[in-house]
């Protein structure tokens, strides 16, 4: 086990038990040898003259996006009962992902507009991603997109869709299209389902996508914000050849004056007048809609709103009769709840089109529409530039340094064999994302029995290595001895996984099974990085074969634990306790970000700053009844490998705090540099520093002969 301790100014690792390691306390060549690299690297690019040159021309860029504004609205028409009938919004959903959409070419001029229930419960999701949102983002950035259109979204993909941290808040982009038409729509779904597995960023719906279903688009966006994301407190829904500046929009969403609920910003657009003429693709009809001018709405290539509206605006779509200018439909459901859109306080940073690109006009805005993908990473790229004088500022500290780093990497290579600095390498290298749900394991050895049996007031539960017979005999001699305490049945059971490749170590294990039957046994790997595990099973364990039990501890092998002291304790709290966990708490533990830290966990892993309250994994106490609900809620929260924390993430969710005992200093990580029988004879639990002292302490404490 490892615990941190706080000391001063910040947290130093204090290795415990067997897992002890002479670099504990320095920085790791290879970590330099990587920053090394790092800054070479940026000298020679820098010095050598390289900028990112935007190659997007000003003509080009006016041309294409002006084609872009005049067929922002393209009919797409279906066959009907009649000839030459175009339908504004396509028929209920169909059953089949694959079926297939036929376009015909054919003016109209007779139009019949077949209104259809927009209701987004009418669908179904045929891609998804349900558990995005567990990363609790900040932003949610939805971009509506036609299937084919796999070159702008991999350009989002290569510029702001990347941005997954901006001020420290956690921004995550997502990708909505409908049902793929025409001849090969097969085939364009199989790559839809490729795209998804590779990129999981997908989200697919089972409505025709089409321009004149852009209104069921929309609400199906706003339908799984609602209900798969509703911890999220913004959301854009944002066009796929929008650029965007998330550090802008960032800046907005923060600031103070920014409500946090019943808000909607973007491109205001008002008094603007309901087309009447048949001949129009914008034509509605006054059955569908029969006011003569819309209300205010923001204008769809681009709209924030917090994250609360997406449910209100869901239910009010019920009422309002839906019709195909999809913005105009969503600020006629905002209208109904009562809600005027908000000009944002700098509207010119919310631009339709820019003109001449200039770089400096791109870095003030929010958001506008440009001509195409490989537009939209050219000017990323000039945008991302560092400017002028940064670069010149950068070159002449690189010069300097650069000799410097030059020195390192000499004495670096003097120092280390390429062996052992692969070997360092290996050693902090972060462990791949698994699944921590126990069903996924099974038990080698078990006691199934044992509680059944017993019938034990508490359980304590040591997780320990396998190799480690020292630790096991050293308890069972001491705390582990006491089976009657207080007239109350203790039962202490070893936790361990398995060494897959050391058949000789199991045999010995089975034979120490045999004969002390105090062994449960997972096959997983035991090993730091799988403590998490570990804790699951115990957890799945007692919630399984040891319900007659009160109450449940979890000690680490290097404790000493005063069985009386603890006793006394839970016998205290007068009557049984539910969602009940004490133990030393922690709270406001700041999430380690530094690569080279042994705690180390990445912002796609864990994106707050800050841990939930926890029990520190040392040893904490818990009532029978929270097994089971930290189980069912452990499928739904990404494991992280530092267990303790983890076990807090899942009492957050479980909406339980963790107590503080009735008496914190009975708890202590750090023994005193001496020791003393009266001091100790009042502690419920405290690490020790090897089994020799756990054995001493232990018989001192317990002796008659030698009164407090």
């Amino acid at each position: 086990m490892e615990v941190k301790l706080f000391k001063g100014y910040g947290w130093k690792r204090c290795s415990l038990a067997q897992d002890r390691g002479p670099h504990r306390c320095h920085i790791k060549k290879g970590f330099i040898l990587l920053l090394t690299l790092t800054f070479l690297l940026s000298a020679i690019i820098y010095l050598s003259d390289f900028s990112l040159k935007t190659t997007v021309h000003p003509g080009i860029l006016y041309k294409n996006v002006v084609n872009q504004i005049s067929s922002y609205y393209v009919a797409i028409e279906f066959p009907s009962g009649r000839d030459k009938q175009t339908i504004f919004l396509a028929p209920a959903p169909a059953p089949n992902a694959h079926q297939q959409v036929q376009q015909i070419s054919t003016q109209t001029t007779d139009i019949s507009v077949h209104h259809h229930i927009a209701h987004p419960s009418n669908y179904q999701f045929i891609l998804d991603e349900p558990d995005k949102c567990q990363q609790n983002p900040f932003l949610v950035l939805m971009v509506p997109v036609a299937p084919h259109q796999v070159e702008a979204r991999n350009a989002i993909r290569s510029t702001w869709g990347s941005e997954s941290t901006v001020q420290g808040k956690a921004v995550m982009t997502l990708f909505l299209v409908g049902l793929t038409g025409g001849s090969d729509s097969e085939k364009a779904q199989q790559q839809l389902e490729e795209e998804s597995r590779q990129h999981r960023d997908l989200l697919q719906s089972n409505f025709v996508d089409s321009y004149f279903n852009l209104t069921i688009k929309t609400m199906v966006i706003m339908d799984w914000l609602a209900t798969h994301c509703p911890q999220a407190n913004f959301s854009m829904k944002v066009d796929s050849d929008m650029y965007l500046n998330l550090e802008n929009l960032m800046t907005l969403l923060l600031a103070p004056i920014t409500p946090r609920q019943n808000y909607i910003t973007g491109v205001v657009m008002q008094n603007r007048s309901v087309i009447r003429n048949t001949h129009s693709k914008w034509y509605v009809s006054e059955e569908l809609y029969p006011e003569p001018k819309y209300p205010t709405y923001l204008l769809g290539m681009g709209y924030v709103f917090s994250n609360d509206l997406p449910e209100k605006i869901v239910e009010a779509s019920k009422e309002i009769k839906a019709f195909n200018i999809e913005d105009a439909y969503v600020g006629a459901c905002v209208k109904h709840l009562g809600i005027a859109p908000s000009s944002p306080p700098d509207p010119s940073q919310f631009r339709i089109y820019m003109g001449q690109y200039n770089r400096e006009d791109f870095l003030r805005v929010i958001t506008t529409i440009l001509g195409s993908p490989q537009q939209l990473i050219d000017i990323w790229k000039d945008v991302k530039r560092p400017t002028y004088l940064v670069q010149m500022f950068c070159k002449c500290w690189l010069l300097v340094i650069l000799l410097i780093l030059l020195n390192v990497l000499l004495l670096y290579f003097t120092a280390s064999t390429l062996e052992r600095r692969n070997g360092q390498k290996v050693a902090k290298k972060i462990g791949n994302y698994h699944v921590a749900y126990p069903q996924n394991y099974r038990f080698i050895l078990d006691q199934p029995e044992k509680c059944e049996q017993q019938k034990p007031f508490v359980v304590v539960i040591v997780p320990v290595a396998p190799e480690n017979f020292e630790a096991r005999n050293a308890i069972r001699i001491t705390w582990g001895s006491e089976e009657l305490v207080r007239d109350r049945v203790v039962l202490v059971l070893f936790l361990l996984g398995s060494r897959s490749d050391n058949e000789t170590l199991q045999e010995q294990l089975q034979n120490e099974s045999q004969q002390y039957q105090d062994l449960l046994q997972s096959n997983f790997q035991d090993s730091y990085r799988n403590l998490t595990i570990k804790t699951m099973v115990m957890m799945e364990w007692l919630s399984r074969k040891c319900q007659q039990a009160s109450y449940a501890a979890k000690v680490d092998a290097d404790v000493l634990l005063n069985m009386n002291n603890l006793i006394n304790m839970l016998v205290s709290l007068k009557k049984l306790q539910h969602n009940y966990i004490t133990g030393l708490v922690l709270s406001g533990n700041s999430v380690l970000r530094d690569p080279s830290n042994k705690f180390y966990v990445p912002h796609y892993v864990y994106p707050k700053s800050r841990y939930p309250p926890y029990p520190l994994g040392m040893c904490y106490i818990f009532s029978m009844d929270l097994p089971q609900k930290i189980l069912q809620i452990s499928r739904h929260i990404r494991p992280i490998f530092i267990e303790d924390a983890y076990l807090g993430m899942c009492l957050k969710h479980l909406g339980i705090t963790p107590k503080q005992p009735p008496n914190i200093r009975q708890f202590v990580v750090k023994p005193p540099p001496q020791f003393n029988r009266c001091y100790y004879s009042g502690l419920i639990a405290i690490l020790t520093d090897s089994l020799t002292q756990l054995i001493s302490y232990w018989m001192d404490i317990h002796s008659s002969s030698k009164p407090c």
